[in-house]
């Protein structure tokens, strides 16, 4: 334990690890709006048959990329792999499927513990004061929390985090971690619908490292996760 947490330590507080995070932010940032411009071309072009209704939603908002994006889907859900599976494969237990939800549709698990860790973020949410920064994200964003599925300990974590976002415990900004582990974008949409997005929490940065379980767990596209992980965006306006 000492020696996982000492060199977590060594490799957080390494100057070239922030030189090497900012870096990566902005590329990035620059990387998600040349996609999303791309993205909201093709998602126009993409239906023949409503082609002059897409065009008209164009028209109205033209830099809303989801205003595009309201249309039923089915196929464009599933990654490659997983609609050769569907096309291939019979509904056996073990195989790989596709199952992709919604990347608009907020949705909760059915898990009480899931509910119970997303019920604690919620409290520390409303005592929430004066943040400089608010972590949105999946299993790795928990671990700064010091937790790992909402009930497994994990302060090593928790102890690099604070030592860096909890002006109490050192750190230079006063920052918040808000993540559960293995969600997808509808889960993590679910979450800010109810309760982890106040009118009184306004950070000055928002940070979001979502998507990986949209195309792992669930089998989801590129083109899916990226909707999700744009709709999330929305809300931080």
């Amino acid at each position: 334990m000492v020696a996982r947490n000492a060199s977590a330590e060594r490799i957080i507080t390494h100057p070239w690890f922030w030189r090497c995070i900012a870096l990566f932010a902005a590329v990035a940032f620059i990387a998600i709006h040349q996609i999303s411009s791309n993205f909201q071309g093709s998602l126009l072009s993409s239906s023949p048959s409503s082609e002059n209704n897409h065009a008209g939603k164009h028209e109205e908002h033209e830099d809303d990329v989801l205003s595009t994006y309201r249309d039923p889907f089915s196929t464009d859900r599933c990654s490659e792999v997983d609609l050769k599976d569907l096309k291939s494969q019979p509904a056996t237990t073990g195989t790989r499927r596709c199952n992709c939800p919604d990347p608009l549709a907020p949705i909760p698990r059915d898990d009480i513990e899931w509910k119970n860790h997303h019920d604690v973020m919620v409290e520390e949410v409303k005592a929430a004061k004066d943040l400089d920064v608010v972590i949105i994200g999946d299993s790795i964003t928990e671990r700064f929390r010091g937790t790992k599925s909402g009930t497994n300990p994990m302060p090593e974590y928790k102890a690099v985090f604070d030592a860096h976002f909890n002006p109490a415990m050192g750190g230079k900004v006063n920052g918040m971690a808000l993540g559960s582990a293995s969600d997808i974008t509808p889960e993590t949409m679910w979450h800010l619908e109810n309760g982890w997005i106040t009118d009184s929490l306004h950070p000055k940065l928002w940070v979001l490292l979502i998507g990986t379980n949209d195309l792992g767990r669930s089998g989801c596209s590129k083109r899916n996760t990226l909707v999700g992980i744009l709709h999330i965006a929305e809300h931080f306006h």
